[in-house]
């Protein structure tokens, strides 16, 4: 199941394809809160391709208030770049693994867990090992090869991430520059934390940093208590948001969530679209899009000059619909989509609403 087809540069400095393979037999995830998230396969770890976006244990309780932040104060980040969560939180009241696998599932979806330092030794090392995943041939130089073509401030340097971002994520992994949180928000655009399950000492523990200006990825021991960048893209147990956590629409606007991040969007009564698909047409739930058509009831959208977009989790638009009626159903082939999470966007004069669904 061919996912995308990103491109790196090797080590002279030519393009080259790689096909990125979905996780067989589980190209989408689910977790508690309903979010989905994309797989990716890199060697025989089969992981999240998005970072996690739930503000819900595994039992349905909250995540507390002081364990997760919006990336940057800014709910709108969450789409892309799912929550900073603290070690504690990730974790779930799981001791200490270094296993691999972890064991840990901590606040993962079921049948999916965090991480251990061993396990993220195994993604790097694997990705050292193999030539088209280098650049200038060098086995430190694989940050580029795991990192997303989007969002990093820029470089100058050969083989820093920021630098021609048009070459990274070879892998599929896809890692955002969501920054970290430590008495306030840092980092936004420059890089990104991942946990991993294993302790340092009783104060630290484990990560992977990436960096705009780094051409490797760094292992390196965090302070706990710090909202760092989950790593959550989480392992699935055999080897190894997308919508934030919103409610009804208040008057006069969105208001604001529970951690106090201004809400994008009220939530969704439940089908797929702007509003209610006619029933005659396809019948697809908020998460599971099988049917080729995506209906927008265009009478609903209040406003004039409507535009509506389809984009995947990473922002980038890949449908745009033109000849928009606000007096019928505006149909949106989605046939040609690969399986995943996308959303739907509709900008009108009075304002923008997006919806998230899964294409199947």
């Amino acid at each position: 199941m061919v996912v995308f087809l990103p491109q790196v540069a090797n080590a002279q400095n030519q393009t080259q394809q790689k096909n990125v393979q979905s996780c067989p037999g589980i190209p989408i995830v689910i977790d508690q809160e309903g979010n989905a998230y994309n797989t990716v396969q890199i060697g025989n770890q089969c992981w999240m391709k998005e970072n996690l976006r739930t503000t819900l244990k595994p039992d349905g309780t909250e995540i507390a208030n002081s364990e997760l932040y919006c990336p940057n104060n800014d709910v709108h980040n969450v789409f892309i770049n799912g929550y900073l969560y603290t070690w504690n939180a990730m974790m779930n009241g799981a001791a200490s693994s270094d296993a691999n696998p972890s064991g840990v599932q901590g606040i993962c979806p079921t049948g999916w867990h965090v991480p251990s330092d061993a396990e993220w030794a195994q993604l790097t090392d694997y990705v050292s090992s193999k030539s088209e995943y280098l650049c200038e041939s060098n086995t430190d130089y694989i940050a580029k090869a795991l990192a997303a073509t989007i969002g990093w401030n820029s470089s100058t340097t050969t083989c820093h991430v920021g630098n021609d971002q048009n070459y990274n994520n070879v892998t599929g992994f896809g890692a955002l520059p969501a920054g970290c949180y430590s008495s306030g928000y840092y980092f936004f655009g420059n890089c990104v934390y991942f946990w991993s399950a294993t302790q340092y000492n009783s104060y630290d523990a484990y990560d992977r940093a990436f960096a705009y200006n780094y051409a490797d990825v760094h292992r390196l021991p965090q302070h706990r208590a710090q909202q760092l960048h989950v790593g959550l893209q989480c392992q699935l147990h055999r080897q190894h948001h997308a919508r934030p956590h919103c409610q009804q629409q208040e008057r006069g606007g969105y208001g604001r969530d529970r951690r106090g991040c201004p809400r994008q969007q009220p939530r969704s009564g439940g089908r797929c679209g702007v509003s209610e698909p006619d029933e005659g047409r396809c019948q697809c739930t908020m998460f599971n899009v099988q049917c080729s058509m995506y209906n927008v009831q265009g009478s609903k959208v209040n406003g004039q000059g409507v535009g509506i977009e389809i984009v995947d989790v990473y922002g980038k638009v890949v449908t745009t619909v033109v000849g928009v009626n606000n007096d019928s159903p505006t149909q949106i082939n989605v046939s040609g989509l690969a399986a995943g999470m996308y959303f739907v966007r509709v900008t009108t004069d009075r304002g923008v609403v997006t919806k998230p669904f899964v294409k199947r």
